[in-house]
């Protein structure tokens, strides 16, 4: 699923004169992902989805679009959103606050269901707002298997890894 960000960004470069192929190229989407996001997005604002009619009226396609990117909800896939607005048991997705998930923890998150990508894709809308989860070793189990992974995986990228695979060594000795 493709979030509300991305599909503003998109918007935003089309109403400022590209091409929908370039605008969709330029956000990682293929032509037909990037026309198929415009037009959900156009939907949504109640407004025409045709590239002529946006590349008219540029500047208001250009607030709605800066409107959604500046919005710090709209950074979540929407089905993850949902699901956070669900578990924290809040009223709407418009008290889904930085400030109030970042109150959590990865591990605490993982053990009540989101899956590693979720918690990811949650940590970096953290960080883009200036904070992050609260700070907590992995337990033993599957916590330690995930933070191994993704030490491996950036090694493999070539990444300096050292001072993680020293704090995970720290912690498998530790469990003994």
């Amino acid at each position: 699923m493709i979030s509300d960000m991305m599909k503003a960004r998109v918007l935003l470069a089309v109403a400022e004169g590209q091409s929908l192929a370039s605008a969709a190229e330029a956000n990682g989407l293929s032509p037909s992902r990037g026309r198929d996001a415009l037009n959900r997005l156009c939907r949504k604002l109640r407004m025409p989805g045709h590239v002529a009619e946006i590349h008219a009226n540029g500047q208001v396609y250009r607030d709605a679009a800066l409107k959604i990117i500046h919005d710090p909800k709209h950074a979540l896939r929407r089905g993850l959103r949902d699901k956070l607005v669900r578990f924290l048991e809040l009223r709407s997705a418009e008290d889904l606050t930085p400030g109030y998930v970042s109150n959590m923890t990865a591990p605490f998150m993982l053990d009540v269901g989101f899956s590693r990508d979720a918690v990811s894709e949650i940590q970096e809308w953290l960080l883009a707002n200036g904070t992050r989860f609260k700070r907590q070793a992995p337990k033993a189990g599957t916590q330690t298997q995930t933070a191994t992974s993704a030490a491996l995986l950036l090694d493999a990228f070539g990444f300096d890894v050292i001072a993680a695979k020293a704090a995970l060594d720290e912690l498998k000795s530790s469990g003994d």
